[in-house]
């Protein structure tokens, strides 16, 4: 039992992560309602013209969906105790009708795991939620970036800076 516990604690630690900034993420749509658009900046891009809609509210659950399979696919190597790092960048379209079109790799991590477990995670989620219906364009482009394992360098803040109670 006590095995059991520890590598659950060690999984909820070392978890990898979407972005970097993935500690001040919501972890559910409820908890995401809380957050601005802002903080998924690291992590989404939008591509194409918004045409004066705010995606926040769009994007909030279908970022969630997206990074719920992602968790399931993740292949052993980014798990413990191997914690293998990389970065898979993946751009994708989605319809007006929610449908996911026209998925490629912008950047790979070299494995081919890591990389088919961020792909998976957005073909896995087909089709989201319909764009907003004040969205006159014919799809929203996006550019996601998926960072496993990212360590306090990949953060931006200096492991000298770091304060002593978040080593």
């Amino acid at each position: 039992m006590r095995k059991i516990l520890l590598f659950a604690l060690l999984v909820a630690a070392y978890s990898p992560t979407l972005i970097a900034q993935a500690q001040s993420e919501p972890t559910s749509p409820a908890e995401q309602k809380k957050d601005s658009p802002a903080n998924m900046s690291g992590n989404v891009e939008i591509l194409s013209d918004t045409m004066g809609v705010d995606f926040g509210p769009y994007l909030r659950p279908a970022i969630y969906e997206i990074k719920r399979h992602w968790y399931d696919l993740m292949p052993e190597v980014a798990r413990p105790p191997i914690l293998k790092s990389g970065i898979v960048i993946v751009e994708f379209a989605i319809t007006k009708d929610g449908k996911i079109a026209g998925v490629h790799y912008n950047r790979t991590s070299g494995d081919i795991g890591m990389d088919r477990a961020a792909y998976g995670a957005v073909t896995a989620s087909d089709p989201l939620a319909p764009l907003p219906s004040a969205f006159r364009g014919r799809y929203l482009a996006l550019r996601i970036k998926f960072h496993y394992n990212p360590d306090r360098s990949d953060s931006g803040v200096a492991p000298d800076k770091v304060p002593p109670d978040k080593k």
